[in-house]
Formats: C-alpha cells, structure tokens, sequence
C-alpha cells in the first residue's frame, strides 16, 4: 500500500514537473539570429534583384555584429555588446526593407501589366452593362 502510494506521489511529482517545463517561456532568439533569419527570408524573396543596396548594407551589418561577437570576451560586460545588438537589429532592418522593396517593385510590375493587358469585349449574349 505504502508502495503505491510512493509510486502516485512520483508520477505527480513527474507530471508537474513536465508541465512546469513545458509552460516555461522560450527565451528570445539572439538578435544575430533574428538578422540571419532576416536576410535569408529576404533572399527567399529575392529582395536582392530588386534592392540589392538594402540587402547589401544587411549583410555587411550582421558580419560586423559577428565580428564585434567573435572579439567580445565571455563572462565580462563587454563595452561592444550594445553595439553588437544594434547592429544585428539594424541589419533585420535592412532586410526586411529590401524584401518590402522587391514586394513592392513586383506588385507595381504585376498591375503595369495588367493595366496593359487588352480588354476582352463582353459574350454577344450577355446583358448591357446599363440594364439595358
């Protein structure tokens, strides 16, 4: 009896635990991961055909946030992590700029084309537009 008792009060204390670990918050990506996130997506939507500055300029952004990364010293408050963090964030920036650009240049070509695209004349058998 003792032992099925032990046995609930484990499986309890099993259950909260899992449910405790899976209720906690996930921490939030790291800004260098947001910007690669960034970029990539932006080359996904070829962002770089259309807004090759933009996309430049976000590259260069997060290889300067690795670059203060890589020189940053662990466990010591490093006078370049603040710098580190713009940097990346201004490099999501970037990229999420350019791929706006290339959503933008696309959507103004796709209706330059269709406003160029010739009228069909209505079915001979379909009513006046007045009603009439």
């Amino acid at each position: 009896m003792q032992a099925h008792h032990a046995v609930q009060g484990l499986c309890a204390v099993a259950a909260l635990t899992l449910c405790a670990c899976a209720a906690a918050p996930a921490l939030p990506p790291h800004p260098l991961e947001t910007a690669a996130n960034a970029i990539a997506d932006a080359e996904d939507a070829r962002a770089a055909d259309y807004a090759p500055a933009e996309m430049r300029t976000a590259r260069e952004k997060l290889e300067a946030a690795r670059a203060l990364l890589r020189l940053a010293t662990p466990g010591l408050a490093d006078p370049n992590a603040a710098k580190e963090r713009w940097l990346a964030e201004e490099a999501s920036a970037d990229a999420a700029l350019a791929e706006a650009r290339a959503q933008d240049i696309r959507t103004q070509s796709a209706v330059r084309e269709l406003q160029a695209a010739p009228v069909a004349p209505p079915p001979a058998d379909a009513p006046a537009p007045n009603g009439g």
